[in-house]
């Protein structure tokens, strides 16, 4: 099946141009089997105090498991992109280039699907500032253009897991939807972690939406010539239509031993209002605590959970153990299996977990929740929908406006 079901008639000169298009794709991503080991993205480290990295969204054709994107829009052409490792205090160096083309599309306006080929990056949790050269969604970077970012992470940011995603409003959903994010990690400096945490496996899970019907329809609406999805893909056995993938992965395995604890870093890369809603099925034979929540530390460490509900765009990094060898099944907010669990080998005698919490809290994370403000402070924020709202979705009855400042200190 085609989920994007548009008809054209094109003139030969179109026909030609969609086929230089075509040849011009820069990778193919290769899928893997459902239930193939998990395998972890290629990493780049910052060194001496700097991470230097060129990020290309590019045209890529992805074959999975369970389908195949021609042509979708990806981060140097992976699905995840390329996790970044970066230091408190060091400075970020992206060249964004935008190696898409321009389509010519007829513009529908503000707050529509639009634009497909225009991009840019947002800084997914990081605290950094929201001023160019650094992270501000409102830059929109067209087709064949790049830009060059600066962001200084400052020296007391908390270590944490987060993810870098494009965020042009009226393209985001197709590339987001189609693959376009990857992980960046501020490390853990030296003798900051207790070892308990500091010894165990990491585990890093950047965990995609699926919504290939959906995707289709933007693919329709926006008039996208360029990304295709067709089903099943590299695995017959497989017939999902909205799933959730992890690494570029449908359902893979995760080895782990009898007692082993395992640092697992999860990013809910999503671009739809569903929580992921994170489980395993395996009785009292696992479990998990928490350890952070969105690149925060927790205070009241180990917290034991049952179910991680992370929210669309959420991080949660959870400490797992499990005390019996078995076949288990992680699942998500609609029950299905996104992860295979395999517990097997020799016991490894671990202790419970003891109690930590962070040696420093930066200054930015301190509770405002016992100040006082002045009694004309008010900063209500409602989004919504329907009746009252001149556009698809608003914010305080007021359509986006990327002008337009809601709140202002």
């Amino acid at each position: 099946t085609i989920f994007s079901t548009k008809t054209k008639m094109m003139t030969s000169s179109s026909f030609w141009n969609f086929f230089l298009l075509l040849l011009a794709t820069a990778s193919v991503v290769q899928g893997q089997r459902a239930g193939d080991d998990l395998v972890e993205t290629r990493s780049v480290s910052s060194s001496n105090g700097f991470l230097d990295i060129v990020l290309n969204i590019e045209y890529a054709d992805y074959n999975g498991a369970a389908h195949r994107f021609r042509n979708t829009r990806l981060l140097n052409g992976t699905m995840p992109g390329p996790t970044l490792r970066l230091k408190a205090g060091d400075k970020m160096r992206i060249l964004f280039q935008n190696q898409l083309r321009d389509q010519n599309i007829r513009d529908p306006g503000e707050n529509e699907y639009r634009e497909p080929d225009h991009s840019n990056l947002h800084f997914h949790g990081a605290h950094v500032t929201g001023e160019l050269p650094s992270d501000d969604i409102r830059i929109s970077i067209p087709p064949g253009d790049s830009f060059q970012y600066e962001t200084d992470f400052p020296s007391n940011h908390m270590p944490g897991t987060h993810w870098m995603h494009p965020h042009v409003h009226g393209s985001s959903a197709l590339q987001v939807g189609g693959g376009a994010a990857l992980a960046f990690i501020v490390e853990d400096p030296p003798n900051y972690l207790p070892e308990q945490i500091e010894n165990a496996r990491n585990v890093l899970m950047l965990v995609q939406y699926m919504n290939l019907n959906l995707l289709g329809d933007i693919i329709d609406e926006i008039d996208d010539d360029m990304m295709r999805i067709t089903r099943p893909g590299t695995d017959s056995s497989v017939g999902q239509a909205d799933y959730r993938m992890i690494n570029g992965q449908f359902q893979p395995t995760l080895d782990m031993r009898p007692g082993e604890w395992q640092r697992w870093r999860i990013v809910y890369g999503s671009w739809l209002r569903n929580p992921l809603n994170l489980d395993i099925v395996a009785g009292n034979n696992c479990e998990m605590q928490l350890l952070a929540k969105d690149g925060i530390y927790i205070n009241d460490y180990p917290r034991e959970i049952t179910m991680a509900p992370i929210p669309t765009g959420g991080r949660a990094d959870i400490m797992v153990r499990c005390s019996q060898a078995g076949e288990y099944m992680v699942t998500d907010f609609d029950d299905e299996v996104i992860l295979n669990l395999r517990v097997s080998g020799d016991n490894v005698n671990s202790r419970d977990l003891e109690r930590w919490t962070p040696p420093t809290i930066p200054a930015y994370l301190e509770s405002l929740q016992r100040e006082s403000v002045d009694n004309d402070c008010e900063c209500s924020t409602r989004m919504h929908g329907g009746n009252s709202c001149p556009g698809n979705f608003c914010v305080n009855e007021e359509s986006f406006d990327p002008e337009r400042y809601i709140h202002t200190i």
